[in-house]
């Protein structure tokens, strides 16, 4: 007989699973920026190029994506902690300095992140608590720059060795 699992007991076991970390970001019809830090993403497909994101069904970010139709992914990486918790509302130290750009995108893109996807809503799905947002890939860029990405384990942050 198979017994259901607590949600603290499988929130434990899911964050044994080291992910990468993201900001999703989102533009606003004034030039406004929303962004909100997710670990919920995977590629999906190569051909058509898809990836997805998994967001809480009460989050501002879904409604704006459902409303824009378009939205980013930016990698974050090893030295962007204070980015990632200053987007999931945590606690910050000192405010960290950050730009979004549309140079050469549709959708908002973080400078100085690891890697940037520019995405138009391809479908969604229910997910129980969440929506799982599947979004085509318009445009694809990496920083040169940086090579670490920051990490997620445990419910800590963490870097590659």
């Amino acid at each position: 007989m198979v017994t259901a699992i607590s949600q603290q007991a499988f929130r434990q076991v899911l964050g044994r699973f080291a992910t990468g970390v993201t900001v999703i970001s989102v533009g606003g019809d004034d030039g406004s920026v929303h962004a909100m830090t997710a670990n919920a993403f995977s590629s999906l497909s190569l051909d058509p190029p898809l990836v997805l994101i998994c967001l809480d069904k009460q989050a501002k970010t879904l409604r704006l994506i459902r409303e824009r139709l378009r939205f980013a992914i930016n990698i974050l990486a090893d030295d962007q902690e204070n980015l990632s918790r200053l987007f999931a509302n945590q606690a910050v130290q000192q405010t960290p300095s950050f730009c979004f750009s549309c140079n050469n995108t549709l959708s908002p893109v973080l400078d100085g992140a690891l890697a940037n996807i520019d995405c138009k809503l391809f479908e969604e799905y229910d997910g129980g608590d969440h929506v799982i947002i599947v979004g085509e890939v318009l445009s694809a860029m990496m920083n040169e720059d940086k090579t670490k990405p920051l990490c997620f384990f445990k419910g800590q942050y963490c870097r590659l060795a």
